[in-house]
C-alpha cells in the first residue's frame, strides 16, 4: 500500500497509512452547482460567495479529497479523519503531502458534531474500479 506521507513509504508493516486528504474552509462552501459532479464539489472561492459559519447550525459540507488510487485487499478498513485545523503530521512535517496554507489559528474551543442518522446521513463516496 503506497502512502502520501514520504517518510511512511519505506516502512512496510504499518497498521496504518494516509492515503489523500481534502480541505474546505466552512464560510467558502457555497457550490457551484453547475460544474460539480457527486464525487467532485465545485466551490464557488469568492468574497461574495462567503457564507458565515452560525453556531448551531447544521450545515452540509461537501469536501472533496485529493484523487488517489489504492488496492484494498480483503480485511482492510477505511477510516476517515475529520479535523477543524489543518496541522502538520507525519514525519516531522517535512513531507510533500504535508503543505498547509497560511492561516490564522483561534485558540478558542470549538466543538464539533457529525450526524450519521437517517434525517441527515453522512457519506464518503468512494468509487470503485474494477480489477
Amino acid at each position: 500500500m503506497q502512502t502520501v506521507r514520504e517518510g511512511e513509504r519505506e516502512l512496510p508493516d504499518l497498521p496504518e497509512r494516509e492515503l489523500t486528504r481534502g480541505w474546505l474552509k466552512a464560510s467558502n462552501r457555497a457550490l457551484d452547482n453547475d460544474r460539480s459532479q457527486p464525487w467532485k464539489p465545485f466551490h464557488r472561492l469568492t468574497r461574495a460567495a462567503a457564507e458565515p459559519v452560525v453556531a448551531h447550525e447544521i450545515v452540509e459540507y461537501r469536501i472533496e479529497l485529493m484523487p488517489t488510487a489504492n488496492l484494498f485487499r480483503p480485511g482492510h478498513r477505511i477510516c476517515v479523519e475529520i479535523t477543524s485545523i489543518d496541522a502538520p503530521t507525519g514525519v516531522a512535517g517535512a513531507t510533500n503531502a504535508e503543505y498547509v496554507p497560511y492561516h490564522l489559528a483561534s485558540a478558542q474551543s470549538t466543538l464539533h458534531t457529525i450526524y450519521h442518522d437517517t434525517a441527515r446521513p453522512s457519506r464518503l463516496i468512494v468509487p470503485v474500479i474494477p480489477t
